[in-house]
């Protein structure tokens, strides 16, 4: 579990490292014991498959217009304005829940920006580092959760009483530190309101291909 590895190699106190030990001892045994269904993973990967040729099919039927410039730029400010809600939803209730919905609509924005990031390469790719650095704590702090349910739920060598007590303390003060970095970053990434944002984006689009009016709005 990646997730164990972070905390081994984090230069925790020893006490926590063993307990993690334990558990990812544990976890390992489930895994090996559970084994993998090939039969099932081939049956998934050619639905897979299937679902991405309809896709792929739709796609060439799609009409020109709804890819416009003007059309992504408003589906950017969709993506900016539902990230930028769920940041303060979660700073408002600091919950796993909250952070992990923030996370997807972070990432959504991040995908979504690659559409235009040919209009000023330089600038969009340290905003794109910006974003993965934020998602990444986020994605750490789901993954500590993940732990957390771990535990909660017990089994055989898994800690129990004082250890495990130790343990959810130690991993409720990780996700609350992973939570305080994501939020020290997007308060910079999501500083704009969602029309304001919006209106650079085209602006910049306005520059790289020099359709000028027929891009820019007030």
């Amino acid at each position: 579990m990646e997730c164990i590895d972070r905390i081994l190699k984090s230069g925790c106190e020893a006490s926590v490292a063993a307990l993690c030990g334990r558990v990812g001892d544990v976890l390992n045994t489930r895994a090996s014991g559970q084994g993998q269904d090939v039969d099932a993973l081939k049956s998934t990967a050619e639905e897979a498959g299937k679902l991405l040729a309809d896709v792929c099919g739709e796609a060439d039927r799609w009409a020109e217009k709804a890819m416009s410039w003007s059309a992504i730029c408003k589906g950017i400010r969709c993506s900016y304005r539902d990230a930028r809600m769920a940041m303060h939803q979660a700073r408002a209730d600091v919950q796993i829940e909250h952070l992990h919905l923030w996370r997807k609509q972070s990432k959504d924005l991040r995908h979504h920006l690659l559409l235009i990031s040919r209009a000023w390469p330089a600038y969009f790719k340290n905003l794109e580092s910006e974003f993965h650095a934020l998602t990444d704590a986020l994605g750490e702090a789901h993954d500590l959760e993940l732990l957390r349910m771990v535990l909660q739920e017990g089994g055989d060598g898994l800690p129990a009483g004082e250890d495990k007590a130790a343990l959810e303390a130690y991993i409720a003060n990780g996700i609350r530190e992973k939570a305080e970095i994501a939020f020290q970053q997007g308060v910079f990434l999501f500083a704009e309101k969602p029309a304001a944002f919006h209106r650079r984006m085209v602006r910049y689009i306005a520059l790289w291909t020099g359709e000028g009016k027929g891009v820019v709005e007030d």
